[in-house]
């Protein structure tokens, strides 16, 4: 995977020493990455994910994916059509992904048995909001939360937007167990 270049276009240099320290020194907590396009959210969340401390230990569980392919896989599941061989990450021959089913089903039966889970969801703010999925999204939230488990998210939204865009439950929820990180100029490593 790529890692978060120290020259990235659109941030100062100041600004991606700060994101660096603030984060990768801290791979094990919570964190929702905001802010535009193109400013290494995406790079951010992939150097993190190699980092997080517990799969080098092997008491980590991790998955990453993007929100459409989440909302695709819970989708497919729900219809009979999602076979997932094993949590993690997997390739197929073709080397195409196979995804895991990160439902809230799967981690409150403690399936990867007591390892923690590290949920890693790129372009969260693509979801679309069906009853369904909002239902399956809020349950992952509350099993991710009650049971500790690392959940690092990414967004192009800014705050105000993110609460429209997901409510004021869901997005509170969610801020309530990540730091969220500003991915401009002048903006402080923040928790809500």
């Amino acid at each position: 995977m790529a890692e978060f270049s120290d020259n990235h276009p659109n941030i100062s240099p100041e600004r991606r020493k700060q994101l660096r320290e603030g984060i990768l020194d801290r791979p094990e907590r919570s964190y929702l990455l905001s802010g535009p396009s193109r400013y290494g959210k995406t790079r951010m969340m992939e150097e993190l994910f190699e980092r997080t401390p517990f799969t080098k230990a092997r008491q980590h569980s991790q998955c990453f994916l993007n929100a459409k392919e989440w909302q695709d896989s819970m989708t497919d599941a729900a219809n009979g059509r999602y076979h997932s061989p094993t949590w993690g990450n997997t390739k197929e021959s073709d080397g195409s992904n196979v995804y895991p089913l990160v439902s809230p089903r799967n981690l409150a039966a403690g399936q990867m048995g007591d390892v923690k889970a590290a949920v890693f969801i790129d372009d969260i703010d693509k979801l679309k909001g069906s009853d369904f999925i909002n239902g399956e999204f809020w349950a992952l939230l509350e099993v991710i939360m009650r049971q500790k488990h690392q959940l690092v998210l990414s967004t192009n939204l800014d705050k105000e937007q993110f609460y429209a865009h997901f409510g004021r439950t869901i997005a509170g929820r969610i801020i309530e167990h990540c730091v969220w990180v500003e991915f401009k100029d002048k903006q402080e490593v923040t928790n809500g």
